[in-house]
């Protein structure tokens, strides 16, 4: 199977066991190293923002909850602690909702970063060879995720 990411663009295929990509310069070397640590930040960045709404939600879920019964025990359970308490649920749950609607979102990019990440790594690979076997992830792309946009089922 022929890496896409081999493929040169006068249609031959570059053999990543033959040795380094000839002409490769340190500025391109510093260019991909520099594109590959800003993609791992922002990916880390989207991981920790999903994770503060997140925890946000849980606080604010929680906070509500004791207030609801708090104010229950107040107003004796009267029709108007209905009517508040049903309007502070509704309220968290288009909250969460949200936060949800967010956090897929998130995922979409997250997933988008990491392919992205594996198309320095594969280039890398191809530059270098002998640095394949100390690689644990994928350094390939060729598949595309189910979840980037633009993927076309009936491609496949």
């Amino acid at each position: 199977m022929v890496n896409p990411r081999s493929v040169r663009q006068d249609g031959s295929v570059h053999d990543p066991d033959a040795g380094g990509t000839e002409g490769e310069s340190s500025e391109t070397m510093a260019f991909m190293r520099a594109e590959f640590e800003l993609l791992e930040h922002m990916r880390e960045s989207l991981v920790n923002l999903v994770n503060q709404r997140f925890n946000f939600l849980l606080a604010l879920v929680s906070a509500t909850l004791i207030a609801i019964s708090f104010l229950g025990q107040q107003l004796r359970f009267s029709t108007a602690f209905f009517l508040i308490a049903s309007g502070l649920l509704v309220s968290v749950l288009l909250l969460g909702l949200i936060v949800f609607a967010r956090a897929l979102e998130a995922e979409v990019m997250t997933i988008i970063y990491i392919r992205a990440l594996n198309r320095i790594r594969n280039f890398y690979v191809t530059t270098t060879p002998a640095i394949r076997p100390y690689l644990t992830m994928p350094w390939y792309d060729d598949v595309p995720s189910f979840y980037a946009p633009g993927y076309d089922v009936s491609k496949s």
